[in-house]
């Protein structure tokens, strides 16, 4: 009997069409959206997205940490953001939500389920009714899978293709890159249609849950407010979401949807008075646990150490080898540094050691003298440098040895204004003070304080006895979320920072 050859080809995989094969990879790489119930391009399963949404959150407390101070003001927002993720389209997805100890005003969300506002937009806010706005905008990114839709483009065109990325053996063999896109996408721009598909829902979540519909708008109001009136209190959720006045007339035209349907929904309260109480005490402002920023004065708490922070200049306190920095329409700026002594030391000593560093600085030196600053000896040089871009800059060291550590006081500014403002930057670093046990001990974190208004009551007038600024009556009232122009019943709760002058 003859025996049969199997054919060549016999053990191969059979050859596919290419157009078959990428619409087989299209088909495994779409997923049906929760909201929308259609199909779109999604290379990412929800347990990836939980996966990837976890990692980045790790990352998220490691930078900038949770708010431990209040556990009940943890606990109030996490209660708050569960009713709203109920009325969701994944009602079956564990929300998991948290104040961070930062000031800036954000509020974001990462793919899975992970969301997070700021206790700087908490300040900001005045009624619970718009903490629902903005918490159920966040939440709308996540049950609309937006966040996971933007890392699939993205870790496609980093691919070069839709079919690379899904038959690469490494997709998703590292989730190190993916937790990188999450990071990225959370605090950046989502598309148009997107943002205005997280404002539609995030307004019917809070109307589902019996907020008051219309403070989406007052939410808005308050980034249109801070875009004409304090553009240097812009922080990243606004600067991340489209100009406020087109988000104003898309929630304007789905209230009048809401209105049509539940007219009674317009006519609800907002709840004002009780937020208020749940905010009182907030840490405010610029604080990290030892650092903070009460007035007009930079403070560190565990180096006993203050310096004077001027009208209109913005402080960073996690600046790179500095302690401190501080800076005025990035044309001007000071650092503070302090080194740990290895050796016994002078001030003379360590402008001497520093000089000798000018050559491969590129700096030459241009004067110097003697000074007191901090009850110890201040060596103050000037030098004239450039930037690493070229631009010609002037530059003040102040040099002096307190305690164990070596302090330098750094400003630097255009070189053509340099000499006129010299004086000021002298007195400035002269001005450094030192603290001792006592004073250190009662330094004590910026807190808000909420308190009833007295009879007779005026925004002048508060802002006067409580900031010492009447002039400041505008912007106290809109901190409040209240108009300038109206009467103040007696009793009325009013947020008082402990300034407007100085705000991160």
């Amino acid at each position: 009997m003859a025996t049969r050859r199997a054919p060549a080809d016999a053990g191969r995989p059979l050859a596919v069409p290419l157009s078959a094969l990428v619409l087989a990879v299209l088909l495994a790489a779409c997923a049906r959206n929760p909201v929308t119930g259609r199909r779109q391009m999604m290379l990412i399963t929800e347990e990836q997205e939980f996966a990837i949404g976890q990692g980045a959150d790790q990352e998220v407390r490691r930078q900038h940490g949770a708010y431990l101070d209040s556990p009940a003001l943890r606990s109030y927002v996490d209660g708050v953001g569960n009713a709203l993720a109920k009325q969701g389209e994944r009602p079956g997805l564990v929300f998991h939500f948290e104040v961070l100890n930062v000031p800036e005003i954000n509020a974001f969300a990462l793919p899975g389920g992970f969301v997070y506002v700021t206790r700087g937009i908490l300040e900001r806010l005045s009624t619970e009714d718009e903490l629902a706005m903005v918490m159920g905008h966040e939440i709308a990114h996540v049950t609309a899978r937006h966040g996971a839709s933007r890392i699939s483009a993205m870790y496609a065109l980093q691919y070069g293709s839709l079919l690379g990325a899904i038959i690469s053996p490494r997709t998703f063999g590292n989730y190190n890159d993916l937790i990188g896109l999450a990071l990225q996408v959370g605090l950046s721009k989502y598309s148009r249609d997107q943002e205005s598909q997280a404002d539609a829902l995030g307004v019917d979540y809070s109307h589902r849950c019996g907020y008051r519909p219309q403070s989406a708008v007052n939410v808005l109001q308050i980034l249109q407010w801070l875009e004409g009136k304090e553009p240097g209190a812009l922080e990243r959720w606004f600067l991340s979401h489209p100009p406020a006045a087109e988000r104003i007339a898309d929630v304007e035209s789905r209230m009048k949807e809401i209105e049509a349907s539940d007219p009674a929904a317009l006519r609800r309260q907002a709840a004002r008075e009780a937020y208020l109480r749940r905010i009182d005490g907030l840490i405010v402002g610029l604080y990290n646990g030892s650092e903070m920023v009460l007035k007009d004065r930079y403070h560190n708490k565990e180096l006993a150490v203050s310096l004077h922070v001027p009208p209109g200049w913005e402080v960073n306190l996690d600046p790179n080898g500095a302690l401190v920095a501080m800076h005025r329409e990035e044309k001007e700026f000071v650092f503070l540094e302090a080194e740990p002594m290895h050796t016994a030391a002078t001030a003379a000593g360590v402008e001497e050691e520093f000089d000798k560093t000018l050559k491969r600085r590129g700096w030459k030196r241009t004067g110097g003298r003697e000074g007191s600053a901090g009850g110890a000896v201040a060596r103050l040089a000037t030098y004239e440098g450039a930037t690493s871009k070229g631009e010609p800059i002037g530059v003040l060291k102040t040099f002096l040895v307190h305690g164990k550590h070596r302090w330098t006081v750094t400003a630097v500014g255009e070189r053509q204004a340099f000499a006129g403002r010299l004086p000021d930057y002298e007195s400035w670093a002269l001005g450094i003070a030192f603290l001792d046990e006592e004073e250190s001990a009662a330094l004590q974190p910026p807190r808000l304080k909420v308190l009833p208004a007295p009879a007779g009551a005026t925004w002048r007038s508060l802002a006067g006895e409580h900031l010492g600024e009447a002039e400041a009556a505008e912007r106290l009232a809109f901190y409040n979320g209240l108009r300038p122009s109206e009467a103040i019943p007696a009793g009325t709760l009013i947020k008082l920072p402990p300034s407007l002058a100085v705000r991160p």
